[in-house]
Parts: structure tokens; sequence; C-alpha cells
């Protein structure tokens, strides 16, 4: 399987993640803003889940079981039902790790801890053109100054 990508986001409530790097995650969340800003941002990472080998092999044997019963159904012998030959695991489990190989997990799962973010530090790095506009200097003025009265919620 390809390396696994890792996904932010700045709410536990994201249903499709499409942030590869933090600082786009928090970019984004903080455009949602108009003064107060939060005083910090909270950024969870995301991972695809791991499909386990266990999974995989039990895959495999319900596959090569459902196979042969359907065979057995149409062709095999009504007193007999086929028994699995070892040979036959083995060329499903082979099958059933190509189709993982190429498949790609959708599911993702939170990997902790998160990153917390201080908002007028992440401005001031990454976005000092924000400052430009006076509401926004006032705000990240204020929140260095240490007065979070009137701020949004914190991430």
């Amino acid at each position: 399987m390809a390396e696994p990508k890792v996904y932010y986001s700045c709410s536990p409530h994201d249903e499709r993640f499409t942030h590869t790097e933090l600082d786009t995650a928090v970019e984004e969340y903080l455009s949602y803003f108009d003064p107060p800003l939060p005083t910090t941002v909270m950024v969870r990472r995301y991972e695809p889940k791991t499909i386990t080998a266990e999974e995989a092999n039990s895959w495999a044997h319900d596959l090569l079981g459902q196979l042969i019963e359907q065979v057995d159904e149409e062709y095999g012998d009504p007193e007999e039902p086929t028994e699995c030959e070892s040979s036959w695991i083995a060329l499903m489990r082979e099958t059933v790790g190509n189709i993982l190989r190429g498949y790609t997990v959708w599911t993702c799962e939170e990997v902790k801890p998160a990153t917390v973010v201080d908002t007028a530090a992440w401005i001031r790095q990454h976005h000092p053109k924000w400052l430009e506009e006076e509401k926004i200097k006032r705000e990240v003025e204020r929140l260095e100054a240490g007065d979070k009265s009137p701020g949004g919620q914190d991430g």
C-alpha cells in the first residue's frame, strides 16, 4: 500500500478531510472568524485506518468459504461438502492482498495528541498581510497582550 496520507482539521466534526498541511487547516478555520478571534486553535491530525493482517486473513477465509458454498450448491455432491485445500486459502490470501494493495482507505482516525496553535503568533508568522487590515491587527495585539475577555471560542 502507498504511504498513508495525513490530514489536518480544526473541527472535530469534519466528515471529509481535505487539508494535508497543518497551516492550510488553520488558515481555513481562521478565515471563518471576524474578530474576535480565538486565542488558540486546536488542530487535529488524522490518518487513514490500517487494515490489519488479521482482517485480511479473515476476509480471505470468508470469501473462499462463500465461493465453495456457491460452487457446491450448483455443482457439488449434495451429500458431502467440498473441503477447502490449503493451497486454495493461500491463493485467496494472495488475491485479497493484491486487492488491498491497490485499495484506498477512506475512513480516518484521529492521531493524538492534537496540536495547539497560538493564533496571534500563527498570523504573524504565516499571514503577516492579514495585519494590514486594522481590525485584525488590533485583534492580534489584543491576543498578544493576553486579553482573552472578548475572544471567540478557542478551537
